[in-house]
């Protein structure tokens, strides 16, 4: 059986306005997420996002004020306060932010992420 995610916590990270743990069943085959707006589903797939590659694809859609930011921690919280961490296989992955970038743990055989999101579903489906 391959690896899977087994859980994911976030602490300060964009939506996360408390510290959260998400458990994910690993005899499932399929992880779907779903909520109501404003429920977390975006915060949940950015620090997937972030710790698997220490990047994510929503920076360059968020500018606050003259600067535009790479991570968004939680309103009130540094950048310093966001920590991630992700539980696959029988490893542990970690992600905290500065004002530089990303810093990743070096935990090695990180798992590898594809966020398909509305804009890159639409050229898709657009596409001929």
């Amino acid at each position: 059986m391959t690896d899977r995610i087994k859980k994911l916590s976030v602490q300060s990270f964009r939506g996360a306005t408390q510290p959260f743990e998400l458990q994910f069943d690993p005899g499932k085959p399929v992880i779907l997420i779903f909520g109501e707006n404003g429920s977390g589903k975006s915060t949940i797939v950015d620090a997937l996002e972030c710790v698997s590659g220490g990047s994510t694809t929503f920076k360059n859609d968020w500018k606050v004020g003259a600067r535009k930011f790479s991570y968004i921690p939680t309103l009130g919280k540094a950048l310093t306060d966001v920590k991630i961490s992700l539980d696959f296989g029988n490893q542990s992955y970690s992600a905290t932010l500065n004002a530089k970038a990303v810093q990743l743990c070096n935990t090695p055989g990180r798992p590898q992420t594809k966020v398909l999101r509305r804009k890159s579903l639409q050229a898709f489906i657009d596409a001929d």
